[in-house]
């Protein structure tokens, strides 16, 4: 078995890899709702494209069979055994043979996808090999961003500024959410405020004096 699909179309399809540029026109997104990347999506399709034929060609190198049980009954030599002759199969023979001592046999398994894309590990039942594997070179490029031809990220805006490495509490930082607390118990009264996050180790927020503390 072997996955596959033209990459000649002119549009793109929802769940199949479409190797275009990012931003084009071919690859907009299939949501209205804007919280759709559509050429990120396309990344994750094509890498799930050969992850999924890496899987299919690993296990066509381990279970050797052909894909019909007819290749295995030599059909064509039912008519002698109809007529009064012997019968021999050697597919069958040969079947049997790679099923008790070759099946198990761990070779590596573990191909990239270079491997797979430069040539067809299926070598097996002799003279019937498969030519060629899905998993193209192109797929790879769309899969890893190559040049960042296929998917614009976002900066990564990182807080590591808030790590003070002098073990200072330093500012808050404020998530958006907002939750009660008591503020007394004589008289009791509760108040409403932001739910905030200390960075540094062993610092908490102080509701009091609206800052991180030890």
């Amino acid at each position: 078995m072997s996955l596959g699909w033209s990459t000649a179309y002119a549009a793109c399809l929802p769940g199949v890899p479409c190797i275009v540029a990012k931003n084009s026109e071919d690859n907009k997104p299939k949501s209205d709702s804007g919280t759709c990347d559509a050429d990120f999506m396309n990344q994750l399709q094509a890498r799930a494209f050969l992850e999924a034929e890496r899987e299919a060609v690993a296990a066509g190198v381990a279970i050797r069979k052909p894909e019909s049980v007819l290749e295995l009954s030599c059909a064509d030599q039912l008519t002698n055994v109809l007529g009064g002759g012997s019968y021999s199969c050697q597919a069958m023979n040969d079947l049997h043979f790679a099923a008790r001592c070759n099946n198990v046999k761990m070779d590596d398994y573990f191909f990239t996808f270079e491997d797979l894309a430069s040539g067809d590990p299926r070598k097996y039942p002799a003279g019937m090999q498969c030519g060629g594997t899905q998993s193209q070179q192109a797929y790879i490029d769309l899969a890893d961003n190559k040049d960042g031809a296929y998917v614009d990220f976002d900066a990564v805006q990182t807080q590591l500024k808030r790590f003070d490495p002098a073990q200072r509490c330093g500012n808050a930082i404020v998530t958006g959410v907002t939750y009660v607390y008591e503020k007394s118990k004589e008289p009791l009264q509760y108040a409403r405020t932001y739910d905030v996050i200390c960075m540094n180790p062993a610092c908490h927020y102080s509701t009091e004096e609206r800052k991180c503390i030890k």
